[in-house]
């Protein structure tokens, strides 16, 4: 079986490069095709083009695929996100697959900062992004997205989860966890990781935190924390072999994010053991089965954090929460989900 996975880039730490690589390893005869400025004509693009970019390289990268599959055909062809629109306006005799990791609607819809220019560009590559999927089999990484892609593309999709690797994040008692960065041992700690955007909900940690004198706040994440809030400590990295160790040292992790497509964060803090509070997107419906009180509504945030702050430690035990992050989320389970996905997929288009 001969599979073409067409994808932005081939290296990179993104959450599609890691979903790519652990499909590479899964299944064996894998080829690339990415974008590769060295195998385009230079021609310049003018500036008011530059948020299109994306979909310049995609129709490339579809060029590219399209003169390999002539040559040598392949029997599945998996596509990421837009990059597979050009295909829709080519016959292609196998096996076609699209992943949506997001969609530019919702994140329009959930923009915080919108204007008129951001909203015709979103909507333009909203526009290529949904005609990727049109006569494909969809797949995307959560249930929210899932619903999403119904309700604004009108794609049906099933359900993939992004593997995360379970033995990066382990359960280590606090005490010995909050020692590792002279956090104090008697008090209260949250943590938030992700940009320091509005979009991420930093100003509802923001405000949180200072109605909350005697609580301190960790915020990780990259860009300028313009507020001295005293009990508030900014991190701008710290490696990804080490969050394990502060989501350990914390009581719970804050989520805010007015969007998010998946919430790596969620899973990787249940997977120490760590409680959450999220708002309603990403992988909200899925920990919402099995543990309601860690979803909240944007709007109700900070209301539900006083009520979360007070039962935080009492209902759920440590390994219970990693048990359910291991079941759900694990490479084990990413890798049997898409193997029996392709075999279902190919035994139905009698490719075997």
């Amino acid at each position: 079986m001969k599979i073409a996975l067409l994808t932005p880039n081939k290296n990179s730490n993104g959450g599609v490069e890691v979903y790519n690589n652990y499909l590479t390893t899964i299944f064996q005869d894998v080829d690339i095709f990415y974008y590769d400025s060295n195998n385009v004509k230079k021609r310049g693009i003018k500036k008011k083009l530059k948020p299109f970019e994306e979909i310049k390289k995609s129709y490339h990268v579809g060029r590219e695929f399209i003169k390999a599959h002539k040559k040598n055909k392949y029997d599945l062809v998996i596509s990421n996100g837009m990059f597979g629109w050009y295909l829709y306006f080519k016959k292609v005799d196998a096996v076609l697959v699209n992943i949506y990791h997001g969609n530019y609607v919702g994140y329009l819809k959930a923009n915080m900062n919108i204007n008129i220019k951001k909203a015709i560009v979103f909507s333009i590559k909203g526009f290529f992004e949904r005609i990727s999927g049109y006569k494909k089999q969809c797949i995307t990484v959560s249930k929210f997205n899932q619903k999403q892609l119904e309700r604004y593309y009108g794609l049906n999709s099933s359900v993939i989860h992004v593997g995360v690797d379970m033995s990066k994040f382990k359960i280590i008692p606090t005490n010995e966890a909050r020692e590792l960065f002279s956090f104090p041992q008697n008090s209260k700690l949250y943590l938030f990781v992700g940009r320091i955007d509005e979009n991420k909900g930093i100003n509802t940690i923001l405000r949180i935190a200072k109605n909350n004198p005697d609580i301190k706040f960790i915020i990780v994440g990259s860009g300028s924390l313009n507020s001295k809030i005293s009990n508030v400590i900014h991190f701008n990295g710290i490696s990804n072999k080490d969050m394990y160790k502060l989501y350990s040292a914390v009581n719970g992790v804050l989520i805010p994010s007015h969007f998010e497509s998946a919430s790596l964060v969620a899973i990787e803090s249940l997977a120490t053991g760590t409680p959450i509070l999220m708002n309603r997107t990403g992988y909200s419906v899925e920990i919402n089965e099995n543990f309601p009180e860690f979803i909240s509504n944007i709007d109700d945030f900070e209301v539900d954090f006083k009520k979360f702050n007070n039962q935080v430690e009492s209902k759920y035990l440590k390994e219970e929460l990693r048990e359910w992050a291991v079941k759900n989320f694990s490479i084990s389970v990413f890798e049997k989900r898409w193997k029996s996905f392709v075999k279902e997929t190919l035994e139905d288009n009698d490719v075997f």
